[in-house]
C-alpha cells in the first residue's frame, strides 16, 4: 500500500478552466496537475520562498483534480477496455455506456487496478460516473451552466461583442427547498488530488493551497471564480507488481524513461499544453504564449519496465527582453502499478 495526502478543495466556487481566448464557452474538463503545480509554484515565488522554482517542483509528486461527492471519491478511468460487466444487459449494450465513463468510485477503482473483472447494476453506471452503488435518482457533483457576458471594447467606439462563459458549478451540501416546497438534503461536492512528498514538504505544499484557495484558480478569479477552502486527510491506495502503470496525474517522460516504453501494450492519449505567461510578476510579459508541449494524459495507462517520473521543462517563450524569466511546466508524475 502506498499512502498519500488527500486534500480537498471544499466549498468551491464556480470553475471556468480556459482552453484559449475564443473558447469562452467551453470550459477544459480537468483541472489538471501541471496547472495546480504552477500555481503553487507561482504563489511560493511571490512570497519569496528559498530554493529554485525547479528544486520544488522535483519534491513532491501531485494528482489532477478529481471530483468527490459527499464521501465518495472517483478516479478517472483506466484508457482503454475495461474488464466491467453490467448484470443483465447484453454486452453490445454495456460497452457503448462504458465509453462515456469518466471516472470510477475508488472501492471498484481499487478492484479494477488489482486485476479484478466486476459485475455491476445497471443504475451504478450514471453518465460519465461509475458508482459504488445503484442510485436512480443521483445527480451528478459537477453541472456546466453557461452564462452570457458582453466584451466592450476597449477603445470606447466599437460595438460591445456579447460572448457566451462556461462555468463548471460543486453543490454545497445541506438541505434544499424545490419549488413544490419539498425539503430534501444534498451532499457537499467539490474536487480533491493526491500527494506525495515528504513531510515538511506537505506541510508546504498544504499552505500553499490554502492560499491558493484564497486567490482562486483558473479564469476569473477577481470576481470569485475557483476559490476553495481545504480539508486533508490521508489515502492508501495498493501497489501491485506490474510494469503497467496508471498516470494520476500529466506526464513528461525523461529519455531514458521512453527508452523502457512498451508503447504497443500501452492505452494512452497525448494532449497539447500552452498558454500565457499569466502568473508572471511582471505584468508586461503575461500576454507571452509560454512554449507548446505534448504531455500524456490523466489515466493513460504505460507499460513500461521503469518507474515512472517524469520531468521538468521550461517553457518560457524566446523573447528579446532582459527581464524573462524561466517558466517551468511540471512533468513529473504520479503513477500507480496496476494489474
Amino acid at each position: 500500500m502506498t499512502k498519500f495526502t488527500r486534500i480537498k478543495l471544499k466549498e468551491m466556487t464556480p470553475l471556468h478552466l480556459g482552453l484559449g481566448r475564443d473558447s469562452y464557452n467551453v470550459s477544459a474538463s480537468l483541472l489538471q496537475s501541471d496547472t495546480l503545480s504552477a500555481a503553487l509554484a507561482s504563489i511560493r515565488a511571490m512570497y519569496g520562498k528559498g530554493g529554485t522554482t525547479e528544486q520544488f517542483l522535483s519534491a513532491f509528486a501531485l494528482s489532477s483534480a478529481f471530483p468527490y461527492d459527499g464521501d465518495e471519491y472517483f478516479l478517472p478511468r483506466m484508457k482503454g477496455r475495461l474488464a466491467i460487466t453490467v448484470n443483465g444487459e447484453e454486452e453490445k449494450d454495456y460497452r457503448k455506456k462504458l465509453k462515456k465513463l469518466v471516472y470510477i468510485s475508488f472501492p471498484l477503482w481499487q478492484r479494477l487496478a488489482q486485476g479484478e473483472t466486476i459485475a455491476v447494476d445497471g443504475n451504478q453506471l450514471q453518465g460519465a460516473f461509475l458508482l459504488s452503488k445503484g442510485n436512480t435518482n443521483y445527480k451528478a457533483p459537477m453541472a456546466h451552466i453557461t452564462t452570457e457576458r458582453v466584451s466592450v471594447a476597449r477603445n470606447g467606439e466599437d460595438n460591445a461583442v456579447p460572448f457566451m462563459y462556461d462555468w463548471t458549478f460543486f453543490r454545497r451540501g445541506g438541505n434544499t427547498t424545490s419549488p413544490k416546497g419539498k425539503v430534501y438534503e444534498t451532499t457537499e461536492s467539490g474536487l480533491y488530488c493526491l500527494l506525495h512528498a515528504d513531510a515538511a514538504t506537505t506541510q508546504e505544499i498544504t499552505d500553499l493551497f490554502q492560499e491558493l484557495g484564497e486567490q482562486g484558480v483558473g479564469s476569473d478569479k477577481s470576481v470569485g471564480g475557483g476559490h476553495f477552502t481545504i480539508e486533508t486527510d490521508t489515502i492508501e491506495l495498493a501497489d501491485v507488481k506490474s510494469e503497467k502503470q496508471i498516470l494520476l496525474s500529466t506526464y513528461i517522460p525523461t529519455k531514458e524513461e521512453v527508452k523502457s516504453f512498451s508503447l504497443e501494450k500501452s492505452t494512452y492519449q497525448l494532449i497539447h499544453r500552452g498558454g500565457f505567461m499569466a502568473g508572471s510578476n511582471n505584468e508586461h510579459l503575461r500576454h507571452l504564449r509560454k512554449k507548446t508541449v505534448y504531455m500524456f494524459d490523466t489515466g493513460s495507462v504505460i507499460v513500461s519496465r521503469a518507474k515512472l517520473e517524469g520531468k521538468i521543462v521550461n517553457v518560457a517563450p524566446l523573447w528579446n527582453a532582459q527581464d524573462i524569466h524561466p517558466v517551468y511546466r511540471s512533468g513529473r508524475c504520479l503513477a500507480m502499478h496496476i494489474l
